[in-house]
């Protein structure tokens, strides 16, 4: 069995809310879906979460200690899902994208609610994006790699910078070998 998200959202809310009935309407949703969906949850976990009583729904520890972790990344996919919400008379394109992840949290992730465009990213290895760009099932990938296909264009966008961090005591032969293998590499 896997979470799924709206178990998550949908615990917030009640978490938040105090009760299931207002949850559901801060959800629009019916009361049963917030029931089988916190249901579902307790199950996922193996813990309840609020101890029920007619009027309130009180969160177990269990249940403070989930949403401690689970509020600030629920928050911000929310406010993502707020920046693409189409607005009225607003046509924005959608594109696909594909990238590698840590590209993508070092570099897109904080821009995504200023672009002008609805974004679906797919953040997976350089292999599978360049199957997919073949495939047509995304419009444009970051990669590292060349791809040997002349119906693609090709644009730099910069180049990598590493840096050799280490302590006094660090192998002296390892780190000159790392300057030799890469003349841009300074000896410090």
């Amino acid at each position: 069995m896997r979470a799924d998200l709206e178990w998550f959202r949908t615990f917030k809310a009640v978490y938040e809310a105090g009760t299931m009935s207002d949850a559901a309407r801060q959800l629009n949703i019916s009361q049963p879906g917030v029931s089988l969906h916190l249901s579902s949850l307790e199950a996922y976990i193996g813990h309840p979460l609020f101890e029920r009583n007619t009027r309130k729904m009180s969160p177990t520890v269990d249940a403070r200690l989930l949403y401690r972790q689970v509020i600030e990344p629920l928050t911000r996919l929310e406010e993502i899902e707020n920046s693409f919400r189409k607005r009225p008379g607003e046509n924005r394109v959608t594109l696909s994208v594909g990238m590698y992840p840590g590209l993508f949290h070092q570099l897109l992730e904080q821009h995504i609610p200023e672009l002008e465009c609805n974004i679906i990213m797919h953040l997976e290895s350089n292999e599978q994006l360049v199957a997919h760009l073949e495939s047509g099932t995304v419009d444009l990938i970051v990669t590292t790699q060349n791809i040997p296909n002349h119906n693609v264009a090709y644009q730099m966008l910069g180049h990598s910078r590493f840096i050799l961090v280490a302590g006094g005591r660090t192998c002296r032969s390892f780190h000159n070998r790392m300057v030799q293998a890469n003349g841009n590499w300074k000896h410090g």
